[in-house]
């Protein structure tokens, strides 16, 4: 009765003069405000991370208190990804680090039951369980919130511990997002900087609802249009983008390859493409405006469900309008329409100049935190760190060369086919590293169901989940806030995390717990003392990280590639 939140005296906090940071508040699951445990508490340290939410890989100063408990985030108003911005995930949901529900103990199944044991006891379990399963009966899922270091240890892991290419990362539920840019522009990533948003003249998004998954692209997005610049949404939602949207099409579902295709086709039918650009830097421009001319407007219109008239305004705009950036998370697009879908924008951005230039170029906009450095550091049932294809011999004997054990050439079992790789019995062991909500909320149909037929499920995880519930062996992982390595953000920009809080039991972080089990299974090559010895080798592997190092990166974050000293 005293207003949002009341105070001492009676008044509401507005009222009091405060400037309502937030810094002081929670929500609890109720949806009421209340105040922190402690939020007048005084930091003894601050130290700077990056934020574990999302893929713009936000800077935060965390403050921590004498009794080790992470008091406030707050957003690094220098940095170069986030400029002093977060969201809301970043402001208000780092606490669980102080949680008591945390996973203190490694867990043992003893006769149907988790039991806890200690930490030797585990390793000493899961080293003797896995090597029951090296080859193509194992799989290995790492987690989008490890580090490169982390990231690039379980694909070795995997394929010198194990001998198995079966290795993907848990969030990596729409592959299609970045595969066909390697085929197209050379680069599985994005074009440009987060902050060249500001100066694009004309911006297309397509199927994101980016101001909740990836929030801080909003910003420079909502600024330019703010100053002028046009916004097209495509997308059969309405996300908070439309409100701000110039033109908003809300095509039928799985017919955004064909509107996106009509917009190219009245771009080439009214000569607005930028024909010097494709003349100097494009390849098949005659087979891409043969294909278009399949695009018949009509037929267009019937399908999407959007007039003519309407698909040639947005073409005309996108084209314009330049410098132009594209954005697509292809969140409501089936699974076998993507591929397609991506290469249709990159067909427009190619077609009108915008590649290779200031604020313009194209965005992926997946949702895990590092997966994009997980990708890079070789994370994927196809590729070799830096995206050399396993079944390349000259890149493989090359990897081979530099960990000492040969890798098998066949490409192996990836996330969308695991459940059901489990379900036939072609894979009897799976080792979970982290907790990604795509496991449990459904997007990949029957998995958790499908665990029931494993023989062994090794977890790290660091609360107990539904995951943990079910595994043979659980072993404690350190969170973002305990450990140093590196985040490579969506605009493949490298950041340092630092050690911000000491441990509260026996976890550690996963890329030692995956080489202490090696050198339990007598693999040799995992005798590393610190995260920065992991990244000097990852860096030698990945072209585009090979002139970056810990040390270069404590001056400033850095963007690949990178492949020089100099």
């Amino acid at each position: 009765g005293r207003g949002l939140i009341g105070t001492s005296n009676g008044t509401s906090l507005l009222e009091s003069g405060c400037e309502f940071c937030g810094a002081c508040i929670d929500v609890c699951p109720t949806g009421a405000l209340v105040e922190r445990d402690h939020k007048w508490d005084k930091a003894v340290k601050k130290i700077n991370t990056v934020c574990t939410h999302c893929p713009v890989g936000c800077q935060m100063t965390l403050e921590v208190d004498k009794r080790n408990r992470l008091i406030r985030a707050i957003p690094d108003r220098h940095a170069a990804a986030n400029r002093g911005q977060a969201c809301f995930k970043g402001k208000f949901g780092l606490e669980f680090v102080n949680s008591k529900d945390r996973l203190r103990k490694s867990l043992v199944r003893t006769d149907g039951e988790l039991v806890e044991t200690t930490a030797v006891a585990g390793l000493d379990h899961a080293a003797e369980r896995l090597s029951q399963y090296k080859g193509g009966q194992f799989a290995l899922l790492a987690s989008p919130r490890g580090t490169n270091e982390d990231n690039y240890i379980a694909q070795k892991f995997a394929r010198t511990v194990m001998g198995t290419n079966n290795i993907d990362v848990s969030s990596n539920v729409r592959p299609e997002l970045v595969e066909p840019l390697g085929e197209m522009l050379g680069h599985r990533a994005a074009t440009n900087p987060i902050w060249d948003l500001e100066g694009s003249g004309c911006f297309l998004v397509v199927s994101s609802n980016l101001t909740e998954e990836q929030n801080v692209v909003g910003v420079p997005i909502k600024k330019a249009v703010k100053a002028g610049a046009k916004l097209i949404v495509i997308d059969p939602r309405e996300t908070e983008l439309t409100r701000f949207a110039t033109i908003w099409l809300r095509p039928r579902p799985g017919s955004e390859t064909a509107l996106i295709g009509g917009m190219l086709r009245t771009i080439m039918d009214e000569s607005l493409d930028d024909h010097e650009f494709v003349v100097g830097h494009c390849r098949d421009a005659a087979a891409m405006k043969n294909s278009v001319a399949s695009f018949d407007l009509i037929q267009v219109s019937r399908a999407t469900g959007i007039a003519q008239e309407r698909i040639q305004e947005a073409a005309r705009l996108f084209a314009a309008s330049a410098p132009a950036a594209s954005l697509y998370g292809l969140e409501t697009v089936a699974s076998d329409l993507r591929e397609q879908c991506v290469r249709a924008i990159v067909n427009l951005a190619l077609a009108t100049g915008n590649i290779g230039r200031p604020s313009a170029g194209v965005y992926p906009l997946f949702t895990g935190a590092n997966e994009q450095g997980a990708k890079d550091a070789g994370c994927s049932p196809m590729h070799l760190p830096g995206y050399r294809a396993v079944d390349d011999d000259n890149a493989r004997r090359n990897f081979e060369q530099a960990v000492g054990y040969e890798v098998p050439a066949e490409p192996g079992i990836g996330l969308s086919q695991l459940a059901e790789a489990i379900g036939d019995g072609r894979i009897s062991a799976l080792h979970v590293i982290g907790e990604d909500p795509a496991l449990v909320n459904g997007e990949m149909g029957g998995f958790i169901e499908s665990l029931e037929k494993l023989d062994l499920l090794v977890v790290h995880a660091t609360f107990p989940s539904e995951l943990t519930g079910r595994a043979d062996v659980v072993l404690p992982s350190a969170t973002f806030a305990e450990v140093d390595g590196t985040y490579t953000n969506l605009e493949r920009r490298v950041q340092l995390l630092s050690v911000a809080i000491g441990p509260r039991g026996d976890q550690d972080v996963d890329w030692r717990i995956l080489s202490q089990i090696a050198r339990r299974m007598d693999v040799e090559g995992f005798e590393y003392e610190a995260s920065g010895e992991v990244f000097e080798e990852m860096a030698r592997q990945v072209d585009t990280y090979g002139g970056m190092s810990h040390e270069r990166l404590r001056q400033r974050s850095m963007q690949w590639p990178c492949e020089n000293l100099d």
